[in-house]
């Protein structure tokens, strides 16, 4: 800054020119002062205001990170529940599969039962039809031998009957074993 910009006069007088530049540079230091204090107050403020937006970060990311855990946990919770439901699936289709191989097991076993008492039955069908040929056979030689001994007679008549009991029994469990 020169005496011209102040609008000081240009005359040398050495004295009052001294105190002239004194009270100048007085007045410039106390504007330099005052332009100073005024940029700190507004960067005191700038930084204020840009602590304040970054404690509201810190505030909306601690929300955020509070609602973050929060769900979190509920599909931990989710996962916790859905894995115990699987489980008991899983031990129910296992139960089932059990109960459904214990009836394939017991319905082989029945079907070779009765598989095996049409076998009986075939060969018993089969030894009545050669008992009932043996009978006629035997009763047309008692004819022909009616002198022949009665004993025989009873004990091949005796020998049927049995048989036909036995047959008898057969069919009706073969029956039952149909019914089951």
């Amino acid at each position: 800054m020169n005496k011209a910009d102040v609008g000081l006069p240009s005359h040398p007088d050495s004295t009052d020119e001294c105190k002239r530049e004194s009270v100048l540079f007085v007045v410039f230091r106390e504007m330099e002062r005052q332009r100073q204090l005024e940029w700190e107050k507004q960067r005191c403020q700038e930084l204020q205001h840009q602590r304040q937006r970054e404690q509201e970060k810190v505030l909306s990311l601690k929300a955020k990170n509070q609602n973050l855990s929060i769900e979190l946990s509920q599909l931990n919770e989710k996962v916790k529940e859905l894995s115990h439901k699987i489980s008991e699936t899983r031990l129910g289709v296992s139960g089932v599969k059990t109960t459904i191989d214990g009836m394939r097991s017991t319905r082989d076993q029945q079907m070779a039962d009765m598989s095996a008492l049409k076998t009986r039955l075939k060969e018993q069908n089969q030894r009545l039809v050669s008992l009932g040929q043996e009978k006629a056979r035997m009763e047309a030689k008692n004819r022909m031998n009616s002198a022949t001994d009665n004993a025989n007679q009873e004990q091949v008549a005796i020998a049927f009957s049995n048989k036909q009991i036995t047959l008898k029994q057969m069919r009706d469990r073969l029956n039952d074993l149909q019914k089951e």
